[in-house]
């Protein structure tokens, strides 16, 4: 299906310009915007960029293009790719969204790109109706799959709220009201529930150059976050470890995220490694004598407790983690052990159709991210348009092979 098709370098049908620093173009006020991988972060006095141009990042978020129809100035840490006036830009644009950049990328630390081998890509060229017929189908099953997942992701957020619900009534003691006539709860504070309470090291001691292939496992906020132990990327020897036993963590603790996503915690399982925290995680030891750990995890994570944790710093609006010491004397309203068994019985009750349908949105979120990128597969394989679709591309007037396409970006470029 991919007649009259060619494959050339990406350098020979659009140019790599390099972003410049914005210091001496920035102005509040200016006619265009700056632009960095992540969108944009403020406005210029000039540009560097036509419209139609695809951002990539030259160093950290590389593999999240941006199609900008719009005159720009883009940062020292992002390209803009721009192709050249008979070649589509929208084609470019999902031409980028489809390919994996990571695969360019040769650093051991942060995620960067280089411009030599950016023009080197194979880019699919086609002849310029096609171009457009599937820049119009992409665009068109795009749609649609956008609607199903803003759908998604609707039922998900009211699950949320659903959730929080049932957490707030469970721990302000609704669903127990008739046990609390013969049964008080006592005040203590997190530092009296927790046996144990310690932040990672400073960085200093976690550098990479102290990590080994096998040995104490190093957990990173990603465990925490995703509540996934299966991946674990960095190991210490056992001399590293012993100076930073302090810092252990073992099968039973929890850790907490504390920098970026914060407030997010998991128990380590039992078929994880001893090992150490990073400097942005909390691990904390319970005290089962007073808490149970089911009663423990479903409390943390309830809206009661992270209001406790989590607070907007001054003027800045970003949310800021509670140190050991703002939290230790937080006070907590618990229930004896028992009611605390019948409380979680009553929670799992009402959330465990919720987790289930979370855990179906989960999925089909994934599925629909991977049907995206199979539509952009075949589109730039030849695979995506009809034999009808194709042959009323062949009717229009500028249809022509893509090798006589590519000769005039060649003569355009001379």
């Amino acid at each position: 299906m991919k007649e009259d098709w060619i494959e050339v370098e990406l350098g020979e049908v659009c140019e790599i310009i390099s972003g410049r620093n914005q210091k001496e173009v920035i102005n509040s006020d200016g006619e265009y915007p700056i632009y960095g991988s992540g969108g944009i972060f403020g406005y210029a006095d000039k540009y560097l960029c036509e419209p139609g141009t695809t951002i990539i990042g030259r160093k950290g978020t590389i593999n999240s293009p941006i199609f900008v129809n719009e005159k720009f100035w883009n940062v020292d840490t992002a390209f803009g790719i721009s192709p050249k006036h008979i070649n589509n830009p929208k084609y470019n644009y999902y031409f980028c969204l489809g390919f994996n950049f990571k695969n360019l990328d040769k650093s051991t630390t942060i995620p960067s790109l280089a411009k030599s081998d950016l023009l080197k890509i194979k880019f699919p060229l086609a002849p310029l109706p096609i171009q457009r017929a599937i820049v119009l189908k992409i665009e068109n099953l795009f749609a649609s799959l956008d609607k199903g997942i803003a759908d998604l992701k609707t039922a998900q957020e009211q699950l949320k709220v659903y959730r929080q619900a049932v957490l707030k009534k469970a721990f302000e003691g609704e669903f127990t009201k008739e046990w609390r006539e013969n049964n008080k709860w006592s005040i203590f504070t997190f530092d009296e529930i927790t046996e144990s309470l310690k932040r990672g090291p400073f960085g200093a001691d976690l550098k990479k150059e102290f990590f080994v292939e096998k040995g104490y496992a190093v957990y990173e906020q990603k465990h925490a976050i995703n509540n996934d132990f299966t991946n674990i990327r960095y190991f210490i020897n056992e001399e590293r470890y012993d100076l930073l036993k302090a810092c252990n963590a073992n099968p039973g603790d929890y850790i907490v995220s504390c920098s970026g996503t914060m407030g997010k915690i998991a128990r380590i399982p039992e078929y994880a490694p001893k090992g150490v925290i990073n400097q942005a995680l909390l691990r904390i030891r319970i005290n089962e004598k007073k808490i149970t750990h089911k009663y423990f995890i479903e409390f943390f994570r309830s809206q009661i407790f992270q209001k406790l944790i989590l607070q907007d710093s001054r003027g800045t609006g970003m949310q800021n983690m509670a140190g050991i010491k703002e939290i230790k004397p937080i006070k907590i309203n618990l229930p004896s052990i028992e009611e605390q068994h019948i409380i979680v019985r009553e929670i799992e009750s009402r959330l465990s159709v919720c987790d289930k349908v979370e855990q179906s949105i989960s999925e089909a979120l994934e599925k629909a991210e991977a049907l995206r990128q199979s539509i952009l597969k075949k589109a730039f394989e030849g695979k995506l348009l009809t034999k009808a679709e194709i042959a009323k591309c062949k009717q229009e007037v500028d249809y022509q092979p893509a090798s006589e396409l590519l000769k005039k970006i060649k003569a355009e470029k001379k």
